[in-house]
């Protein structure tokens, strides 16, 4: 984050529009195993940690301009849509993932 925050404010004091996107990645495995680890429900676990990684941030003075959670409904949202334009233009055999999915 620290890296990506040096770059995007190099960017704008060079003049060029730029944006820092950051955030968590809420599903899978990891998470499950990582929730199990600390006794917590995966959801209460991940917004724990989102809201150290917000923290983080800010006490690091790092200049976000989106933080995203995988498990936000707008993310899920624009993965969708995103995923629909992609199967309307892919060869045939792509499919849509079914897994283990919190949030």
């Amino acid at each position: 984050m620290v890296l990506a925050d040096v770059i995007k404010r190099w960017k704008q004091i060079s003049g060029h529009e730029a944006y820092l996107a950051t955030g968590t990645d809420e599903h899978g495995m990891k998470i499950q195993q990582a929730a199990l680890k600390e006794g917590l429900p995966p959801k209460e676990f991940c917004d724990n940690n989102s809201n150290k990684f917000k923290d983080l941030a800010e006490h690091a003075n790092i200049s976000h301009d989106f933080f995203i959670r995988t498990t936000d409904q707008e993310h899920k949202d624009v993965v969708q849509q995103f995923w629909l334009l992609l199967k309307a233009r892919a060869p045939e055999g792509l499919g849509l993932y079914k897994g283990k999915h919190e949030g």
